[in-house]
């Protein structure tokens, strides 16, 4: 009767673990750590675990905050790991997804450039950087001016 009662619930859990996610937006604080400022490696490998275990698809709600998120994960643990190229280029391929759902993303553009030039692929950067400027309302990029010139220079666009 007890292992019963066990196997319903592990039953219950994985059913609720694996379900289908209808809206990211509403479950997006409590699967990924985001905050100000700088977060533990653990906390992003918690974060990444959380967001791979989600069953989410086109039809979800706020599926370009999700792929953007696991985006960022991917970024942030391949810069901590010494620069590992593989992880880099999982981000920019979750960022390149984050942009198939919401082509007006402008962070995903701007990390996509970033992680290009990090990767000294300066033509693929370069245009990434083109499509940030386009889809960025001005008033935003006023605060990255210097930055957006800091990687223009270091690729020589």
């Amino acid at each position: 009767m007890t292992r019963l009662i066990i196997v319903i619930i592990l039953l219950f859990f994985f059913n609720q673990l694996f379900c289908q996610v209808e809206d990211y937006t509403v479950i997006r604080d409590s699967v990924y750590l985001s905050k100000c400022g700088s977060r533990t490696r653990g906390e992003v490998r918690e974060s990444l675990l959380n967001l791979e275990y989600l069953n989410v698809n086109a039809e979800t709600n706020g599926v370009d905050s999700y792929y953007y998120d696991l985006g960022m994960c991917y970024y942030l643990l391949s810069i901590n790991d010494d620069f590992d190229e593989l992880g880099l280029r999982k981000a920019i391929g979750h960022y390149e997804k984050t942009i198939e759902f919401n082509n007006r993303h402008s962070g995903a553009y701007w990390n996509v450039a970033f992680i290009y030039n990090l990767l000294n692929q300066c033509e693929e950067s370069a245009r990434y950087l083109k499509l940030y400027k386009k889809y960025t309302k001005r008033k935003y990029m006023k605060g990255n001016r210097d930055q957006i010139r800091i990687l223009e220079k270091s690729c020589g666009a």
